[in-house]
């Protein structure tokens, strides 16, 4: 008996960018039997091959400057975190928010806090982000 291909469970997980991943790694035949599972088991259990299918996936070229594939400008001292990662680590962020935080393209972020990989993966992925600095802790007087 052929065995049934996954489906997701709600409109939510339909419409989701892990979903369309999902599809594309079985269109692509990269993963036929790709479901949410596996895809999870994959991901921890081969990163490289993860890394390298999503970066396909998503439209990075692994071998260019991470800061060149950002959709829109960040400030300066974020950029500098940035050069100082490894693709590899800036690839898992760009996935992360793609395919776990569910982050999309039209969406619109603000980062109040210090200079970090996170806001610069949502630019990745054409999210809007403004920002902020981060707050100051009261005076102790």
């Amino acid at each position: 008996m052929p065995v049934r291909p996954w489906y997701p469970s709600d409109e939510q997980e339909a419409a989701s960018a892990r979903t369309v991943f999902i599809e594309w790694l079985r269109a692509t035949g990269r993963m036929p039997d790709a479901d949410a599972a596996t895809l999870q088991a994959w991901r921890t259990s081969d990163p490289v091959s993860f890394r390298t299918a999503f970066a396909s996936f998503a439209g990075i070229d692994p071998a260019a400057p991470a800061r060149d594939t950002l959709r829109s400008p960040a400030p300066e001292e974020y950029l500098a975190v940035l050069d100082a990662a490894r693709m590899a680590e800036f690839l898992d962020t760009v996935a992360a928010h793609l395919l776990d935080a569910g982050t999309r393209p039209d969406d619109r972020l603000v980062w109040a806090g210090p200079p970090a990989l996170w806001p610069l993966a949502a630019l990745a992925i054409g999210a809007e982000v403004t920002f902020r600095p981060p707050p100051s802790a009261p005076d102790e007087a």
